[in-house]
């Protein structure tokens, strides 16, 4: 723990000698959006075989931004949570991600920003891995909320030199890995020790994301994650986001998200059913109704 508030406290040190300006704040700039996407079959009498399924996902993003003279405040909120049915068995989890990232900087030159940033990544729901085993399906309990749940507190640079990106970077950041469930936390799931709740490393970090308008309807989002504690340094945790979002109409679009994580921390059954450290990777194709405000 004592490692993750050394960025915080180079931050109030790096900020001391500015503490002193009077600078009246603009009114923040907001926007967001929210959707319902959905995706439903129904088989009667078909030859091929398959199952019913029916499946929907509730979206909500919202960026909050508020400037001074020389200071920025940005935060980000990213909510998705959904559930699928097949056939006979009951609704099950398919989407569930709650991430919030706060970026507080003072401008260094036009394109620079000297930045304390926060960040928080977790789930909301429990989450259950299904196998079948001797003929039988077989659940077993995997995650929750804050288990595991992901903190990031940094110092560094944030680059917005380059229309559509940002760019941050930093040679000082604390990372904790949190597991709070006592049965996940027992068996040491995600990296953390058995019968710990937290596993705190210090190393170096990069967080850049990047938006642009591919045609009139059709928009680009990838945000990447680069993190190395410095007790080894030859592993990279990566997490690798990409949406792209078809407008259809007002409210009507559609959407195609690839996401692709390997954290040098985490062991899992992998589909070949072997144990061990795998990229993971989900992708997602959906379409629904959206509210842009």
């Amino acid at each position: 723990m004592k490692l993750s508030l050394i960025p915080v406290t180079l931050f109030f040190l790096a900020f001391s000698a500015t503490a002193q300006d009077t600078q009246t704040p603009t009114d923040w700039i907001t926007k967001g959006s929210t959707g319902l996407n959905f995706a439903q079959s129904s088989l009667s009498n078909w030859s091929a075989g398959g199952e019913n399924s029916l499946a929907t996902t509730g979206i909500l993003t919202f960026t909050a931004e508020q400037k001074y003279v020389h200071y920025t405040w940005t935060n980000n909120l990213d909510i998705a949570y959904g559930v699928i049915k097949q056939g006979d068995k009951g609704f099950r989890k398919s989407d569930d991600k709650f991430n919030f990232l706060t970026k507080f900087g003072r401008s260094l030159s036009p394109d620079w920003n000297l930045t304390f940033l926060f960040e928080l990544k977790t789930q909301l729901d429990a989450g259950y891995k299904y196998e079948t085993v001797a003929g039988k399906e077989v659940s077993t309990f995997v995650s929750r909320f804050m288990s595991p749940g992901y903190v990031n507190a940094s110092l560094g640079f944030d680059f917005r030199g380059v229309p559509n990106l940002q760019v941050f970077m930093t040679p000082a950041t604390g990372k904790a890995t949190f597991v709070l469930d006592d049965k996940l936390n027992s068996v040491g799931a995600y990296g953390v020790k058995k019968g710990e709740n937290a596993l705190y490393e210090f190393g170096a970090y990069v967080n850049a994301r990047y938006q642009m308008p591919v045609f009139e309807n059709i928009n680009y989002l990838a945000k990447l994650d680069l993190f190395s504690a410095y007790d080894k340094m030859k592993y990279v945790d990566i997490n690798f986001e990409n949406l792209v979002t078809f407008k259809v109409n007002e409210y009507v679009n559609a959407s195609l998200s690839v996401q692709t994580i390997y954290d040098d921390d985490i062991v899992v059954q992998k589909d070949n059913g072997k144990i061990g450290r795998a990229v993971q990777f989900k992708e997602v194709i959906a379409i629904g109704v959206a509210y842009t405000f």
